[in-house]
């Protein structure tokens, strides 16, 4: 996910914010040590535009 919000430009801070979540749920998505709620899944995936 990580190459994605970079390629979109986009900073974890950002990400979070347009996904209403905070920046260190999307470190630990990107780290590995968690995954998105299924629930988060269609708002993140329209801000990644997959």
């Amino acid at each position: 996910m990580g190459k994605l919000r970079r390629q979109r430009g986009l900073t974890q801070e950002q990400l979070a914010e347009r996904v209403g979540i905070t920046a260190q749920s999307v470190s630990k998505w990107e780290n590995g040590l968690s995954c998105p709620d299924v629930a988060v899944l269609p708002i993140l995936s329209g801000v990644l535009q997959v």
